[in-house]
C-alpha cells in the first residue's frame, strides 16, 4: 500500500552501491483513499532497470481451494503482475468457500447458525467477521452477543472516516499553527494549489507561521476566497473557545466552532455515525488527559490496538489486513453493495479488496449476500 510520501522516502534510502530490497504485493493495494496505488509496485522495474523482479508463488496460509478461487477472482484485475501462486496446504473436501443467501429478516441468524456450528470445532477467537463499514461491523457486534457469542471488536479506524481526519487535522492545526499539511487539510486545498504554495512561501520569507501570514492576507483583502475566509473565521473563534478550558470540553468547542454540526448534517448515514463512534470514544480518552495540546498528540502517536479475547473478531474488510483466521466470515457481498460501483479504477481496487478478505482465512470461507439482491459479481468470479 505504497502511497505517493512513502515511494519517495523509499527512494530516499536508496545509494548508489547500496543493495536493497523491497517486497510488496500489487494484489493487496486497498488504501486508495490514504493515497495508495498498485503502480508504484508494478513500476518498480521501470524506474530501477537493474532491480531483479522476484515473484513469490507460495502460499503458505490458505489451503489450495481458497488459494485457486482467490486466484480466478484477482485474475480479472488488469493493472497486476501475471503470477501463479500455489498453496502450501493442499487442503482437502472442508477447506472452501461457502456462500450463504439470505433474506431482510434473517441476514443475522444465517450469520449466527455459521459461527456456532464453526465453534464445535474452533474457538471463537479463530472466528472473524468481515464487513464493509464500522457501522456494519458495530451492528453485527451487538447482534453477536444478544446471541450469546463473545466478540472481540476491532476499534474504529479514524482513516476510515473522512470527517474525523478531518477533526484530527483541526486539532493539530490548533496546536501548531504552522502545521501545514493539517491547515490544507482544514480548509481543502491540493498539495499543489498556488494560493497554498503562496502563503507558504510568504511565511517562509516573514519568518512566521502559515496563519499569521493567512490572517494577513484576508485582512488586507488580499484574498477573499470563501473557503479560506472561513477556515480564519472558525480558526480565531475555535481559539478563543479553548483557551483555558479542560480537554473535553476543548473537544466539543472544537466540533462546536469548526463547522462540524453542519457538515454532518451533509455526509450520509453511515459516516455519521462512524464519525459520532469515533468522537464518542475520542471524548473518553480527553477526559484522562490534562490539556488540549496532549489531545493533538494523542491522535497523531495512537494505533489501533488488536486485543485479543476469546471472542470473534469483528471489523471491516480494510481493518485485518495481515491478520488471519482459520474462519472468516464476510457479510454484505450482494450485487447492489460490493463492488459499489463498476468504474474501471474502483472496482479493481475493490476485486483487491476482496482478494485479501477471502485470503485471511487458513481453513475455511463464508461468504453472505441478500437473496433479493442477487450475489456480487466477485462471488461469480470466484467461481465457487
Amino acid at each position: 500500500d505504497v502511497n505517493t510520501a512513502q515511494g519517495r522516502w523509499t527512494e530516499a534510502l536508496m545509494r548508489p552501491g547500496m543493495a536493497s530490497i523491497f517486497a510488496g504485493d500489487d494484489d493487496q493495494v486497498i488504501y486508495q483513499w490514504r493515497g495508495a496505488n498498485p503502480d508504484y509496485i508494478l513500476n518498480f522495474g521501470l524506474r530501477h532497470n537493474r532491480a531483479e523482479i522476484i515473484t513469490l508463488q507460495t502460499n503458505y496460509r490458505s489451503p489450495q481451494p481458497i488459494v485457486d478461487a482467490a486466484r480466478r477472482l484477482i485474475g480479472n484485475n488488469l493493472a497486476r503482475y501475471n503470477k501463479t501462486v500455489e498453496a502450501h496446504d493442499a487442503g482437502g473436501a472442508d477447506t472452501a468457500i461457502t456462500v450463504h443467501a439470505h433474506g431482510f429478516t434473517d441476514q443475522h441468524s444465517e450469520l449466527i447458525t455459521a459461527l456456532q456450528l464453526e465453534a464445535i470445532a474452533f474457538n471463537w477467537n479463530e472466528m472473524m467477521v468481515l464487513t464493509r463499514t464500522n457501522s456494519e461491523a458495530g451492528t453485527i457486534a451487538n447482534e453477536l452477543k444478544k446471541a450469546g457469542i463473545p466478540v472481540n471488536l476491532v476499534r474504529q479506524s479514524a482513516s476510515e472516516s473522512r470527517t474525523m481526519e478531518l477533526l484530527m487535522a483541526w486539532l493539530r492545526v490548533l496546536k501548531n499553527p504552522n502545521d501545514v499539511p493539517a491547515f490544507a487539510r482544514c480548509i481543502g486545498f491540493r498539495e499543489d494549489d498556488p494560493v497554498l504554495r503562496n502563503l507558504w512561501m510568504r511565511s517562509m520569507m516573514l519568518s512566521t507561521t502559515i496563519i499569521a501570514s493567512t490572517r494577513e492576507q484576508v485582512e488586507s483583502g488580499k484574498i477573499t476566497e470563501e473557503g479560506v475566509v472561513k477556515f480564519m473565521m472558525h480558526y480565531d473563534a475555535a481559539i478563543a473557545a479553548i483557551a483555558g478550558l479542560p480537554p473535553i470540553d476543548a473537544l466539543q468547542a472544537v466540533f462546536d466552532h469548526c463547522g462540524f454540526i453542519d457538515r454532518l448534517d451533509n455526509v450520509v448515514e453511515d459516516e455519521r455515525i462512524q464519525f459520532l463512534m469515533l468522537f464518542q470514544e475520542l471524548c473518553a480518552i480527553a477526559q484522562c488527559l490534562r490539556t488540549f495540546e496532549e489531545i493533538a498528540d494523542h491522535i497523531q502517536t495512537e494505533q489501533p490496538s488488536y486485543s485479543k479475547p476469546d471472542g470473534v473478531m469483528v471489523s471491516t474488510m480494510h481493518g485485518v489486513k495481515g491478520l488471519e483466521a482459520p474462519i472468516v466470515c464476510a457479510t454484505g457481498w450482494s450485487a447492489r453493495k460490493f463492488p459499489r460501483s463498476l468504474n474501471d479504477h474502483d472496482i479493481e481496487e475493490q476485486r483487491r479488496l476482496a482478494f485479501v478478505t477471502v485470503t485471511r482465512s487458513s481453513h475455511r470461507v463464508h461468504l453472505f449476500y441478500d437473496r433479493a439482491e442477487g450475489p456480487s459479481p466477485f462471488i461469480i468470479e470466484l467461481g465457487v
